[in-house]
């Protein structure tokens, strides 16, 4: 019986320190992929960032309706995180009217999730892959289907 609490106790401090967390870095063909599967019609905007050195690629998935995503590849992890940082600062300063704000972090991604009255953010980076969304607050279970499939 003690034998099965502690490894029922191992199995569970493993889930634990790992955040809990499926999250994967995806490429950009499999983030048009996967957004196509929602009637999403993707395109390459990374000509726009050229002069942002550590952007490699940007590509934005935008609904009919209007309402879009944006996925960016950096250079490097740190450049990732810079940007997370930056969106995050942005998205602070809504939360005084927000609903509701969730946030996390571990070593490999960071994630901030924030709604408004108006509006459902939701900034991630996973290693060097950023997926920033911002959209008014009618089409947030869209986008949250969208996101659940991408991981993100």
């Amino acid at each position: 019986m003690k034998r099965n609490i502690i490894i029922v106790v191992i199995i569970i401090s493993v889930f634990l320190l790992t955040g809990c967390s499926n999250k994967r870095t995806l490429n950009d063909s499999k983030f048009i992929d996967i957004t196509k599967n929602y009637k999403l019609k993707s395109k390459d905007v990374s000509k726009e960032f050229e002069k942002i050195k550590s952007i490699k690629n940007v590509t934005i998935a935008e609904s009919d309706d209007l309402w879009q995503m944006e996925f960016y590849t950096f250079d490097g992890r740190d450049s990732a995180k810079k940007m997370y940082k930056s969106s995050h600062s942005s998205y602070k300063d809504a939360k005084s009217s927000s609903i509701y704000a969730d946030e996390s972090s571990s070593r490999k991604y960071d994630e901030y999730t924030l709604v408004t009255e108006e509006n459902y953010l939701h900034v991630c980076r996973v290693n060097n892959t950023l997926l920033y969304v911002s959209v008014p607050i009618d089409y947030k279970v869209d986008a949250e289907k969208v996101i659940r499939a991408l991981k993100y």
